[in-house]
Order: structure tokens, then sequence, then C-alpha cells
């Protein structure tokens, strides 16, 4: 069941980062989130706060019993920060976060007819606080390739198992975009809430 969710999720990032962001990013560049106008999801229960300039896609599914969710964040450009949630939890554990890159590196590497590949490098362990929880992962540089183009990106992901749930949340942003992403990332993760 987990490694179903994991390539379905694996998929709908892949597919919405690779998008028609980069040829926006190109023409006007990432634009920077909208923080003061934002927009609120609630749903599935999750709630939290998104920018208002960014776009929202949801996935539910019940698989083998557990209701998984992928809510995914998405800016007009590069940026993307995608929560899974698995009620009830699923023991995500500590080796998720390396086990989500590699599923996104293998999906890069297929999408697009082998258009497009993706490098990961440079893995570092991270934690933030989620839901008033020490949330642990990985964040790496990725070079993301397109018809030979290297475009380097920042990406992160962080795992939390609680007792009613199991929840990762991945974000990506072209690296010299981050500035620009960061404040909206940090507005998802900043007022996550959960609800029963």
């Amino acid at each position: 069941m987990l490694q179903r969710a994991l390539g379905s999720a694996a998929i709908l990032f892949v597919s919405l980062s690779s998008g028609c962001g980069p040829v926006v990013d190109a023409l006007f560049g990432e634009p920077t989130a909208d923080i003061e106008h934002p927009k609120t999801f609630d749903q599935a229960g999750l709630a939290f706060s998104y920018p208002g300039n960014w776009t929202l896609e949801v996935e539910e599914e019940t698989i083998e019993g557990i209701e998984t969710a992928m809510i995914s964040v998405e800016s007009p450009s590069t940026a993307i920060v995608t929560l899974m949630q698995f009620r009830p939890g699923v023991e995500l554990g500590p080796g998720y976060a390396e086990e989500f890159m590699s599923e996104i590196q293998a999906e890069f590497d297929s999408s697009l007819g082998g258009v497009m590949k993706a490098k990961g490098k440079g893995t570092i362990d991270v934690q933030r606080n989620l839901l008033g929880h020490e949330a642990a992962g990985k964040q790496r540089r990725v070079d993301v390739s397109v018809l030979g183009e290297k475009v380097p990106h920042t990406q992160q992901v962080l795992v939390l198992d609680l007792e009613d749930r199991s929840l990762a949340a991945c974000s990506q942003a072209a690296s010299e975009d981050l500035p620009k992403a960061q404040p909206g990332f940090d507005l998802v993760l900043d007022s996550l809430k959960t609800s029963p």
C-alpha cells in the first residue's frame, strides 16, 4: 500500500512541477509568494493557508483501508509543496524522505519520454516544527535537466508520524527562486493544522 501511494505521489509531484513553470520562469521569473492575501484550505482532516497567487490540487483515495490525501500547492512558476497524509498512520519512519526523493528522481527520469532528467546531490538532514512536533527529513540540491539545460532546484522532504496519522511534506523550487518561494512554503507549513 505504501509503495503504491509513494509512486502515485511521485507521479503527481513530477507532473505538477514539470508543467509550464520553466517557460513562465524563463519569461517572467518566479513571482513572490503573495502571503498578504492568503487563501485557505480545509479538507481531508487538514487545514492551512497558502499564497493568494498559488493554485491547489487535491487527490483523495482509500487504499487497503488507509485514507490517503495528496494536496499540492503550486506557484505560477517552479515552486511546489505537496502534503501527503495517511490515516490511520502507516509509520513512515526516517527512511521515507530518502525513499520518496528516489521515487521523484525516477519519475523525473521517465517522464516526458526521457526528455527530462534529475540528479540529486548533497543530501543533508533537516528538522522543522510541524503541528508542534519536530519533523525529521532530508534536503538536497537537484539538477533538473530539460533538453540538456540544467536548472538547480532545492528539494526538501519532511516526515512526521503522529498517533492518528502520518504526514510527509515535500517542497521544491528552482534554487535561484527559493527566496521568493520560501515565504509561501513557510505559510503552508507554519499554518498547518489537523482535524478529526
